[in-house]
C-alpha cells in the first residue's frame, strides 16, 4: 500500500509541482491518495501478478500499434503497475510509467532498496491492467536515472508483450459519423451494406440491427469498403462468430466478427497507418 513520504516531486525546471506528494512508490496528488490506495490493495490480487506460460504464443503482442496503444494509456491515465524481478513473484513495487518514447521507458522507483537492487539486477516484469485485461512485459536492463529531481527506472520501451485478451491484432472501435459501410456482393446484381463498427489488420466487425442473411462459417467474397484518407480496402470475409446486443434504447442490434482473407500486405499497411492516425486523434481529444 502506498504510504505518503513528505518529499515533493520536481519538475523539469527544477520548480516543486504544487500540490503533489509522492506516495511511496507512486507520484500522485493528495485528492486521489483514496483512489491510488483502492488501486494499491487491488495489485495484491493474483491477478496482477506475472505469469509464466509453457507456451506464450497465443497471447504474444508484437503489433507495435497495439503496444503504442497500451503504453500511452499506461501513461496518460495513471495506471498502475506492479514491478517483479524478472522470474520472481515478490518482493514487488507497485509504480507507474512516468516517461515513454520510441526507444525507452522511465517508470517510478521503488522507496524500498531492497526491490531496486533487484530489478537492477534482474530486470523488471511489469503487469499491469487496461480496461480489465492483464498485460505483462519485460523491461530489461533497468538503470538508475534521475527524472524531474528525483529517482526513476529506465529501461528500453518492449517489443513484444503478452495480453490475456489473446488477441494477435490491436482492434478499434470505429466512429460512427461518418460510418465505414461495407459493400458485401451476394449475387450477381445485389449487394448487401452493413457498417464496420470495430477494426483490426486481421478483422472486422460488421454491425446491422436486423439479421443478414449470412451464417456463421460463410466466407463471403470480394467484399469492399473504405477508409476516409487511405482509399478503398477489398478482401472477402470469412464469419467467425455472430452476437446480439441491446442498445439504451432497448433496440438490439446484431454483430458479425470476421476475419480476413486474402488481403494484401498494401491494404494490412493502410489499416494499420488509419488506426494508428484513428489513435493518436483520440488521444489529442484525451489531453
Amino acid at each position: 500500500m502506498c504510504a505518503p513520504n513528505r518529499r515533493s516531486v520536481k519538475l523539469q525546471s527544477g520548480r516543486s509541482a504544487p500540490g503533489w506528494i509522492r506516495w511511496n512508490n507512486c507520484s500522485t496528488s493528495p485528492s486521489s491518495y483514496r483512489r491510488v490506495k483502492r488501486r494499491a490493495n487491488a495489485m495484491q490480487h493474483p491477478s496482477l501478478t506475472p505469469i509464466h506460460l509453457t507456451n506464450p504464443q497465443p497471447y504474444l503482442v508484437a503489433d507495435p500499434i497495439h503496444i503504442e496503444h497500451l503504453l500511452n494509456r499506461l501513461l496518460r491515465h495513471g495506471e498502475i503497475i506492479c514491478l517483479y524481478p524478472i522470474g520472481r513473484r515478490e518482493p514487488f513495487a507497485i509504480g507507474a510509467l512516468l516517461f515513454a518514447s520510441d526507444s525507452e521507458l522511465i517508470l517510478d522507483a521503488p522507496v524500498d532498496a531492497t526491490v531496486t537492487e533487484l530489478l537492477l539486477t534482474h530486470g523488471a516484469c511489469c503487469v499491469s491492467q487496461v480496461r480489465g485485461v492483464k498485460h505483462q512485459f519485460d523491461c530489461l536492463p533497468i538503470q538508475r536515472i534521475q527524472y524531474q529531481g528525483t529517482v526513476a527506472l529506465s529501461g528500453p520501451r518492449p517489443t513484444q508483450m503478452l495480453s490475456m485478451q489473446r488477441r494477435q491484432h490491436f482492434r478499434m472501435t470505429l466512429p460512427l459519423n461518418p460510418p465505414v459501410i461495407c459493400e458485401i456482393p451476394l449475387a450477381e446484381d445485389n449487394h448487401l451494406q452493413a457498417i464496420v463498427s470495430d477494426l483490426s489488420a486481421g478483422g472486422l466487425k460488421l454491425s446491422a440491427h436486423a439479421p443478414l442473411p449470412i451464417l456463421v462459417g460463410q466466407t463471403l467474397f470480394d467484399c469492399r469498403f473504405t477508409l476516409p484518407g487511405f482509399g478503398q480496402i477489398e478482401t472477402d470475409l470469412h464469419i467467425e462468430d455472430a452476437q446480439e446486443s441491446e442498445l439504451r434504447s432497448g433496440a438490439h442490434q446484431l454483430h458479425y466478427g470476421c476475419q480476413f482473407i486474402g488481403l494484401s500486405r498494401a491494404d494490412q499497411q493502410k489499416i494499420q497507418r488509419y488506426l494508428a492516425q484513428l489513435e493518436r486523434r483520440r488521444l489529442e481529444r484525451d489531453e
